[in-house]
């Protein structure tokens, strides 16, 4: 599981600073390669999915593809 410390720092840093609210790892694959695969659930009025998206991907390139980055936008409840 390469880079699996520097994904938790780097997610563990943006849910302190509010970016996020919480994130889930999750690593699949066959025959030993094991490829990671982010979820992000993002806050109501902080920044847009896509910017959340790239922000995460521009940080993580070479760790995890662009594709495998999913963002749930959470929605107040009522």
């Amino acid at each position: 599981m390469h880079g699996h410390d520097e994904i938790v720092r780097f997610l563990e840093t943006i849910k302190k600073k509010g970016l996020i609210s919480e994130y889930l790892v999750s690593w699949n694959g066959r025959d030993g390669r094991l490829t990671p695969k982010v979820t992000v659930w993002r806050q109501d009025g902080t920044l847009p999915v896509h910017r959340v998206k790239g922000a995460i991907a521009r940080k993580l390139f070479g760790l995890i593809p662009a594709e495998r980055i999913n963002i749930i936008a959470e929605h107040p409840q009522v």
